[in-house]
């Protein structure tokens, strides 16, 4: 099964209160995070991940997608609002996929939630993306949180004998002690 997370970069940003102050050089800091965010979430949920970023009040005529490491960001070009492109990314995804494909839309604009999910996607606010990626961040250290009482370099994990045997290898040639 496909699962599909779209997501309104600006309206996440805006209401992540990812904005230290207001500015281009804010914005694109604030862009970069998310990206950032959404990379190591993408790492580990699996998820394919769009984030559609408004290019609606500038003059780039050309829409613009990048594949960012694991996700794709999308630069809508001029007069092409992220709602119209999520729009029509939804329909177009649902139309084309097999019946099991999943797409969680994630916003909180009530507008673009009521009109994703009747075209069929599932909605996720804001606050609740943030809340998932928070959990999952912290499954994710859990997970690999390194414990303090094993050993982490593999000559504290061996016994002497076999150090003894290692550095024999290292020093000579180690044909005989290699068979």
């Amino acid at each position: 099964m496909a699962d599909y997370i779209i997501i309104d970069g600006y309206n996440i940003i805006n209401t992540w209160g990812m904005l230290e102050h207001p500015g281009k050089a804010a914005f694109e800091q604030a862009r970069d995070r998310l990206i950032d965010i959404m990379h190591n979430y993408r790492g580990f949920t699996g998820y394919d991940i769009t984030i559609v970023f408004d290019a609606y009040r500038t003059d780039s005529k050309k829409r613009t997608v990048e594949k960012n490491g694991n996700i794709t960001v999308v630069y809508t070009k001029k007069n092409e609002s992220a709602d119209v492109y999520i729009e029509r990314f939804v329909n177009d995804v649902l139309e084309d996929a097999p019946k099991k494909t999943r797409i969680w839309v994630a916003t909180s604009d009530h507008l673009q939630q009521t009109i994703a999910s009747a075209k069929g996607a599932l909605i996720v606010s804001a606050m609740e993306l943030k809340a998932d990626v928070e959990r999952t961040t912290k499954e994710r250290n859990t997970r690999f949180e390194i414990n303090d009482n094993r050993p982490n370099h593999i000559f504290e994990r061996l016994s002497g004998d076999k150090i003894d045997r290692l550095k024999n290898i290292a020093n000579n040639s180690g044909d005989d002690d290699l068979r």
